[in-house]
């Protein structure tokens, strides 16, 4: 009890510790009896480190985030085959550390889409990525790149390029009606995600080693999450293996030993911090059908050790496809398909017994008010139940402000000490309940509850349930409530003062 003590008194000057999942609740937690939510946003630099200024910070701070989702990717940290940019690893560990100095954690995601340059996207590098060393993928070959869904145009060579070449039309690739997605359909970039599941020619072993050398230089900051493994994986090669487009496959066949591979790699330097795994991507198609994974990676002795991060969007709200896109009923259509599959990942969780994120959602219009009403929509059902998320994408603009902002401003309980049991908000009149039984006495929640956005007249705060279980008091955006007795169930209210 004593340790506890210690280490809850630590922990309210400011210091963060390694936080774990409790399997038993889907939450995160800590060692003094803490459950953590989390909510912020995405900061990823696709070809080139994103810098976070601190008077972005601080508007971070203002609306209660406490997490940055900060892509770190492998083509910009292996920028030559076995050299590494320490500028780029020290621009990271520069934002973390700021950030965490205003008490907001970091987690690491090696961000990816469509792989590499050579198909016209980022994440992996280029020396890694070619697809299948035959005349079928090279200039002229029949499956060359983009194949089959645009003829290549060539265009200067690079010193990786050798026979397959670099086309120059990535714009005509990506104006089918799938969008950059529909590289994916592609044979090059399918073979080429294949040989590295299959670790052909050493690059799951490279993989392996970006990740080892990412987790021995993050693994001190205290302030870090979590490492998320990588951005939307695609499933594969479906030219040859055309079963991995069956919902769940492709998570069990290719992914699982995937992330098993990798995660050990990052547990042999750093056996605490969380990892973030991702099942593949394929459109809206696979996320409405439950994962295939039966364990996080490393298998259930690393539950407490994993979570499960997932993504969803609705592409008739986020796609230019005229008034539709921002039409009332399309955004009423669009919160009813993101809450069920939201609600699919929350079987995943609580099948897997472990937490939920939601790494990305939005990429709507924000000065659209319907689109907003969709991004408090889909905040409304992770509140319901109980998962994290960043959003994508926000630029802060300090000086104009972001139409969103308020949209994700959003009242909610950052720590409870305890087991929280529900949580809701009226993003319309600024109602909030959360319910929870109370952990050690003496200890505090804290709840995020912004005058600015949503308590401009001030808060009115009340306790329920058990009468003398905890007390409320007010220090400004927060509510912090004390724990009178241990193990009963109280009922926290904020309103707006009339």
């Amino acid at each position: 009890m004593m340790l506890k003590v210690l280490l809850a008194t630590l922990l309210s000057f400011g210091c963060a510790e390694r936080l774990s999942v409790d399997p038993s609740t889907s939450q995160f937690v800590d060692s003094v009896g803490n459950q953590y939510l989390f909510r912020g946003l995405n900061s990823v630099g696709k070809y080139a480190f994103e810098d976070v200024s601190d008077a972005q910070i601080d508007v971070m701070s203002g609306a209660g985030f406490n997490v940055v989702r900060l892509g770190f990717s492998w083509d910009l940290y292996e920028t030559a085959p076995g050299v590494f940019s320490e500028e780029y690893l020290n621009s990271a560990l520069d934002v973390i550390r700021r950030l965490g100095k205003r008490g907001i954690y970091s987690f690491i995601d090696m961000h990816q889409d469509v792989i590499s340059h050579q198909f016209c996207g980022h994440g992996f590098p280029e020396f890694y990525s070619w697809p299948e060393n035959t005349t079928d993928y090279m200039k002229g070959g029949k499956h060359a790149f983009p194949e089959p869904i645009a003829a290549p145009e060539y265009g200067d060579d690079d010193e990786y390029s050798q026979d397959f070449g670099l086309i120059t039309n990535c714009g005509e690739v990506e104006s089918t009606p799938l969008g950059w997605a529909g590289t994916y359909a592609t044979r090059a970039l399918s073979s080429s995600v294949q040989m590295m599941y299959d670790n052909s020619d050493g690059r799951q072993d490279a993989f392996k080693e970006f990740w080892r050398r990412a987790a021995a230089a993050f693994k001190e900051e205290e302030f870090v999450l979590a490492y998320e493994l990588v951005n939307e994986p695609w499933v594969g090669d479906v030219f040859r293996h055309p079963s991995l487009l069956v919902p769940s496959v492709a998570d069990k066949k290719t992914l699982a030993p995937f992330y098993d591979a990798i995660a050990e790699s990052i547990r042999e330097v750093d056996p605490d911090t969380i990892i973030f795994y991702e099942p593949s991507t394929g459109g809206n198609i696979q996320d409405t059908f439950k994962s295939g994974f039966e364990a996080g990676p490393g298998g259930k002795d690393f539950d407490s050790k994993n979570a499960l991060s997932y993504h969803v969007y609705c592409p008739p709200l986020q796609t230019d496809i005229g008034d539709a896109s921002k039409s009332k009923w399309t955004a009423k259509a669009c919160e009813k398909a993101s809450a069920w599959q939201i609600g699919v990942r929350g079987k995943d969780v609580t099948r897997l017994a472990t937490a939920g994120f939601l790494t990305e959602f939005g990429a709507v219009d924000p000065t659209n008010e319907y689109a907003r009403e969709y991004l408090a929509a889909v905040a409304d059902t992770t509140d319901e139940l109980l998962h994290s998320w960043t959003y994508w994408y926000m630029h802060i603009d300090v000086e104009n402000g972001n139409p969103e902002l308020k949209t994700l401003a959003r009242s909610y309980a950052r720590r409870v000490n305890g087991s929280i049991k529900s949580m809701k908000f009226d993003s319309k009149n600024g109602d909030f309940e959360v319910t929870f039984v109370t952990g050690m006495v003496g200890e505090e929640s804290e709840i995020f509850a912004s005058d600015e956005f949503y308590y401009d007249k001030g808060k009115v705060v009340e306790v329920g349930g058990e009468e003398g279980g905890a007390e409320a008091r007010v220090e400004g955006d927060f509510v912090r409530v004390k724990n009178l007795v241990e193990g009963v169930e109280v009922t926290v209210k904020v309103s707006n003062k009339e």
